[in-house]
C-alpha cells in the first residue's frame, strides 16, 4: 500500500518511518526541512513563513503555491494532490491540537475523505466505516462516536460489545481500553469516528 505522511504546522518530534513518503504542508514544509525529513512535495499558500524560509524550502524540495484566497485548506489541497499520486493512506500530522475550528475542520475532512489518519503524539483519529477494522493498542485510551445510526461489535477491549446498536448521539462508547496488542472492531451498520487517545494529565 503506497503510504504518505503529511508534516503540518504543528508537528511535533517528526520521526522517520520507513515505507512513507512525506509532503509538507505550508510551514510543515519547513519543519521538516529542519529536521532534515525527505520530502516529496511542499503545498500551501505559504503565508506564514518569512522570505528566507520560504527559499530554503523551495531549494529543499518541488513547491506548489496556493493563492492565500481559496476554498480549501492547505491540509485539504494536500489531501487532494496526494489522492492524485495515488497515495491509498494518508496521515496527517499535528492536527489534533491547536485552533478548535481547525481541529473540527480536519475531523470534517477525515469522514469527508475516510482514508485518512488525523495523528499527533497524543491522539490518532480514523473513520471506521462498514467492515472488520484491526487497532493496534498505541494509547491508553479507545473511543467511538457513531456519525449515524450504528451497529457494532469490540474484542480484545475492557468493555467489549457484541452487535450492539448505538444511535448517533450515544455518548457510552467513551474510554475504553485495548487488552492486548490490537484489538478487533466490526461495522456491522453505520460509520464511527475511532479516537485513540493518551491520558490528558
Amino acid at each position: 500500500m503506497k503510504s504518505v505522511i503529511l508534516i503540518t504546522p504543528l508537528s511535533q518530534n517528526i520521526i522517520y518511518r520507513e515505507g512513507y513518503d512525506y509532503i509538507g504542508v505550508d510551514k510543515g514544509a519547513y519543519l521538516a526541512y529542519e529536521q532534515k525529513i525527505p520530502l516529496q512535495l511542499a503545498i500551501g499558500d505559504f503565508d506564514s513563513l518569512n522570505t528566507l524560509q520560504f527559499e530554503a524550502i523551495k531549494n529543499y524540495c518541488k513547491v506548489q503555491q496556493a493563492p492565500c484566497e481559496k476554498d480549501e485548506t492547505d491540509i485539504e489541497l494536500a489531501i487532494l494532490y496526494a489522492k492524485q499520486l495515488g497515495y491509498e493512506e494518508i496521515l496527517i500530522d499535528g492536527v489534533c491540537s491547536g485552533r478548535l475550528d481547525h481541529t473540527l475542520n480536519n475531523i470534517s475532512l477525515l469522514v469527508k475523505h475516510k482514508n485518512i489518519v488525523l495523528q499527533d503524539c497524543k491522539h490518532e483519529v480514523r473513520y471506521l466505516g462498514k467492515g472488520i477494522h484491526q487497532l493496534k493498542n498505541k494509547f491508553k485510551y479507545i473511543s467511538f462516536f457513531p456519525l449515524i445510526d450504528s451497529c457494532i461489535t469490540l474484542k480484545g477491549m475492557k468493555y467489549p460489545l457484541q452487535n450492539r446498536r448505538v444511535g448517533k448521539f450515544d455518548n457510552y462508547l467513551i474510554s475504553n481500553e485495548c487488552l492486548n496488542e490490537f484489538a478487533y472492531v466490526e461495522v456491522h451498520e453505520g460509520a464511527f469516528l475511532c479516537v485513540q487517545c493518551e491520558d490528558g494529565k
